[in-house]
């Protein structure tokens, strides 16, 4: 029981630290930044009831190659 109670303790507190974190700006902000350092920027736009955004959140944005 002991271990089971550490592995899944470790495995919650590594697990989130591995991912990519992701930059979030207002639009002003977002502005001030393409005109400071002018490259394409990704606007995501989603709602908490969205199925689609939910996965995107889940998968695409997960995957560290993207």
């Amino acid at each position: 029981m002991k271990k089971t109670v550490f592995f899944l303790f470790v495995f919650f507190w590594v697990i989130p630290h591995g991912f990519a974190q992701l930059k979030t700006y207002t639009f002003e902000e977002a502005e001030k930044q393409f005109k400071e350092n002018p490259k394409p920027y990704f606007v995501f736009i989603h709602t908490s009831w969205c199925k689609y955004c939910q996965m995107m959140q889940k998968k695409t944005f997960q995957n560290t190659e993207i």
